[in-house]
């Protein structure tokens, strides 16, 4: 899922106050070359993928306690940017 704003915001922990709007709209971007990358493997094969690229509208990590998914996580670097126990559900 895609689990990065659309736009920049301040306050955002560590990952995006430093990032401008251009940079974000490029990671996006990225980030949903990759969600095409597997599903493709994946029909090239016969898997069926569930398509979740937009599940976390309003949960991207910077909606702070309705996020969906993990901020940067310094002291579990494991953590940072993977769904949290709400984008488990």
């Amino acid at each position: 899922p895609q689990i990065l704003p659309t736009t920049s915001t301040l306050g955002c922990g560590l990952a995006y106050p430093l990032l401008s709007n251009d940079e974000l709209v490029w990671m996006r971007e990225k980030w949903s070359q990759f969600n095409n990358v597997i599903r493709r493997a994946a029909d090239a094969t016969g898997i069926r993928v569930v398509d979740v690229e937009n599940d976390f509208a309003g949960h991207d990590i910077c909606a702070l306690s309705n996020s969906a998914a993990n901020n940067i996580d310094l002291r579990h670097p494991a953590y940072s940017f993977h769904p949290n126990a709400l984008g488990q559900r």
